[in-house]
């Protein structure tokens, strides 16, 4: 790892997101808290998203985001590559399509010093208020999640998730499907996560929906129970609940075809 000298990184892989790669930009240098590096990854766009980054860099003069062009590799690759080159004590991942709250890297901020293995959020497809201006410390609802906890649901979307920049922090770029959920298990497992009740992300898009990674309900089912599969080798007891665990997957794929 590279010696550390910002205080948060900045992480948004990008695939032919011309269209909404700027705003999502915008939204991260409006941010109130400034101690941070921004990468953006390419993962091999066949329109401008390259081009237009380049510019917004250019035109803006800074010197704190890095541009990384590469061949299409998938999101994990993407991620991965940024992590790589990530200099910041902590990671905060974003999409190209997502927008951040302009408080969101100041509100995390205010939990540095919890004891967690990951902190998230919640997230909002709405246009963002200004309702948390005043916002202060004690008025944030926060929850702690177990492995147990994870271990059934994903709580954490992925531009919501800021964690510590350690040499453990990799997607599994073999899995297209819930390799973000696999990855917040795997630190789980050591400690609990921290999520806070609070809407800092506006999602271009709901979740599970058509047009992103995790609309494939099938795809989802399988990446899912290969994450368990996964977890059962290094969580021994979890050996013994894989068929159940298997089971549940394949029961919530059924039933999500007949909602």
């Amino acid at each position: 790892m590279q010696s550390l000298i910002k205080h948060i990184s900045v992480i948004i892989p990008a695939y032919n997101a011309s269209n909404s790669i700027i705003s999502t930009l915008v939204s991260v240098y409006d941010q109130s808290y400034k101690d941070y590096e921004v990468i953006v990854v390419n993962d091999g766009s066949s329109d401008n998203t390259s081009e237009l980054v380049e510019q917004y860099i250019n035109e803006n003069d800074l010197v704190n985001l890095k541009l990384i062009n590469k061949s299409n590799g998938g999101v994990s690759s993407a991620r991965n590559a940024a992590i790589t080159m990530a200099k910041g004590y902590w990671l905060a991942f974003l999409d190209a399509d997502d927008t951040w709250h302009p408080k969101k890297l100041e509100i995390i901020s205010w939990f540095f010093e919890d004891d967690f293995s990951l902190i998230g959020h919640d997230y909002q497809t709405e246009v963002f208020t200004d309702k948390y201006l005043g916002l202060k410390h004690s008025q944030i609802s926060k929850v702690y999640y177990s492995f147990a906890n994870i271990l059934i649901r994903n709580r954490f979307t992925t531009p919501s998730v800021v964690l510590r920049n350690t040499p453990e922090i990799h997607f599994d770029e073999k899995m297209r499907y819930a390799e973000d959920h696999d990855l917040w298990l795997h630190l789980s497992s050591k400690k609990r996560a921290l999520f806070l009740e609070i809407s800092l992300v506006r999602l271009s898009r709901p979740l599970l929906t058509k047009g992103g990674l995790s609309g494939s309900k099938l795809k989802m089912r399988y990446g899912e129970m290969r994450m368990y599969v996964k977890a059962s080798k290094y969580r021994k007891n979890m050996r013994f609940l894989l068929p159940f665990l298997i089971g549940y997957s394949g029961l919530k794929f059924i039933l999500k075809i007949f909602r």
